[in-house]
């Protein structure tokens, strides 16, 4: 992909996985064997579809932010705010997120992401 496509699945990314919690999509950017890397954690394709159904279930009214948008070779970071509703309570979860991630066969096969969460949020669910 050039730089112009790389963008455009970067947007895409955004819109038809994350903001609609939608894991079945999963599998149209992520690379089967793909690797994610965040503090201690090693993170799958498995995880990540694991991560959009429990958003699903318990996540509403997602809105994200994006701050910032820089392109590689087969290669992109994304910064972006985030907000959601809990289900249950009402209570607004919030995030700030940087994702770093490298493309093979246009499809992401690593990602590194630094995150500032809400811990008192997390600790309450």
């Amino acid at each position: 992909m050039n730089r112009a496509e790389i963008k455009k699945f970067a947007l895409k990314l955004m819109q038809e996985v994350w903001k609609p919690y939608n894991d079945e999509k999963v599998k149209d950017f992520y690379h089967q064997d793909m690797i994610g890397y965040h503090r201690d954690q090693i993170i799958g394709r498995n995880d990540v579809e694991n991560r959009l159904l429990w958003d699903k279930k318990n996540l509403t009214d997602p809105v994200y932010m994006i701050e910032n948008l820089v392109v590689g070779d087969n290669e992109f970071s994304i910064h972006f705010s985030y907000r959601a509703k809990d289900i249950k309570t009402g209570e607004i979860f919030k995030a700030e997120t940087m994702y770093f991630y490298r493309l093979e066969d246009d499809l992401i096969k690593q990602f590194w992401t630094l995150a500032s969460v809400d811990f008192d949020y997390l600790e309450r669910v």
